[in-house]
């Protein structure tokens, strides 16, 4: 990928939602959005995740692959991966992705992604791919109101404050060493590699229904596979579904 182009906030309601409307505008693939602090900020169906100022890192990513609208399901895979392998390069810890968009140290989030596209008919117009890093701060208050998600930030695991601004370039650096593997087996390998509560019994709640069985892995699109009592095995695509061990 081409050089990063900056664009950096003292506040904003959400950074995916200025990273937008860049987009719509035309801004060139590998735009930066980045706030100091963000109030209305989104994790995934719509939950609130708030980045105190100063404490975390929060950007989103303008992108314009070259990949079949089916491939799309990868992108929140590979921010995953990108903010994994970015902590473990800066901070030598642990890290773990819990399906389908959370980034664990010590098996609590320390991050998640969120990934929105636009779409001008059937192709492809831009992806907008955000980015949440607890750092020095965290967890954010909507989130430490959940007990069945509990948060860190990586200060609290490492025992001392981070630069935040090395933190969001090992990101951003280990994103750059993935992007080509977009809509490649490749890519799901090693977000499989990661992944956390692999072989053991999960329930995935879901508005319609509650799937309990082991589970064994992802496909390369991105859904969780489930083996369950019966020996049946299920497929569970992302939506509004919630996976915890049960």
């Amino acid at each position: 990928m081409k050089a990063h182009r900056f664009y950096r906030y003292e506040s904003l309601g959400s950074t995916n939602d200025e990273a937008r409307r860049l987009a719509a505008l035309g801004e060139p693939e590998g735009a930066v959005v980045v706030a100091e602090a963000q109030t209305a900020g989104r994790g995934r169906a719509g939950r609130v995740w708030v980045t105190p100022p100063g404490g975390a890192v929060a950007m989103s990513l303008i992108l314009r692959p070259r990949v079949a609208p089916a491939h799309l399901t990868q992108m929140a895979m590979l921010g995953g991966l990108a903010v994994a392998e970015g902590i473990r390069a800066m901070c030598g810890v642990a890290v773990e992705l819990k399906w389908p968009n959370d980034v664990l140290v010590a098996g609590r989030k320390v991050a998640g992604v969120l990934a929105e596209a636009s779409f001008a008919g059937e192709q492809l117009d831009w992806v907008v791919l955000g980015m949440g890093v607890n750092v020095n701060a965290g967890p954010p208050p909507a989130v430490a109101l959940d007990a069945s998600r509990a948060a860190t930030c990586l200060a609290a695991e490492v025992g001392y404050l981070l630069e935040r601004e090395s933190v969001m370039s090992a990101i951003l650096s280990a994103f750059d060493a993935r992007y080509a593997q977009l809509g490649t087996p490749a890519l799901a390998a090693a977000w499989e590699g990661l992944l956390a509560m692999r072989g053991k019994r999960v329930e995935a709640r879901g508005p319609a229904e509650t799937v309990t069985g082991r589970l064994e892995g992802v496909t390369a699109e991105g859904a969780a596979v489930l083996r369950l009592a019966s020996g049946e095995s299920r497929v569970i695509l992302a939506g509004d579904v919630h996976l915890r061990e049960g």
